[in-house]
């Protein structure tokens, strides 16, 4: 419910717990695939395979990753069912855990890259998908980058401190929960 993801979303104080990123991001692939969106999409994955221990809050981490999904399905659901791909990967990078979600839809607009995350590619869509995202990685000291995919749509990365967690300071300026490549 609403009042349950509100609570879960604006606790930035909540324990923080090892979550294994990317077993979490496999499970949630998994459930994905038996999901009625996800008939007649390739659902990819790369880089799952090796543990990827960060400190966090698992709730909101899947709350984000399940936004992304949901996101990138509806993305190629008018495509031809032979190019509706949807890749998840996770990487590490210095001192960044990167879970990205690409997908071979349409893309973004480039005008719209720069509104995110209160925007929407979709007729009807609000963007608040992508706010409760950008919420999550405000509690764990953590950006969100939006690029264009190889794939030949959209890619949304979930960027996290290696060391992240609810309530992790960040250091610098500016809007760093918010990256447009």
């Amino acid at each position: 419910t609403i009042d349950v993801m509100r609570r879960l979303l604006r606790e930035p104080t909540r324990p923080s717990r090892a979550v294994d990123l990317a077993a979490l991001a496999a499970s949630m692939l998994r459930q994905t695939r038996s999901s009625e969106a996800a008939q007649g999409v390739v659902l990819l994955e790369r880089g799952l395979d090796q543990p990827c221990p960060i400190q966090g809050d698992q709730g909101q981490i899947e709350v984000a990753l399940s936004n992304l999904l949901s996101n990138a399905l509806q993305a190629v659901a008018l495509r031809p069912e032979a190019q509706r791909l949807v890749r998840v990967s996770l990487e590490r990078r210095a001192d960044w855990v990167v879970l990205q979600v690409e997908d071979s839809g349409h893309g973004l607009p480039p005008d719209l890259l720069e509104q995110l995350p209160l925007s929407s590619s979709r007729p009807g869509g609000t963007g608040l998908g992508l706010y409760l995202v950008r919420v999550m990685l405000d509690n764990h000291g953590g950006r969100l980058r939006a690029t264009h995919s190889e794939l030949g749509g959209a890619t949304l990365g979930l960027e996290l401190p290696a060391g992240s967690g609810p309530g992790t300071s960040r250091a610098g300026g500016g809007d760093p929960t918010m990256v447009v490549a």
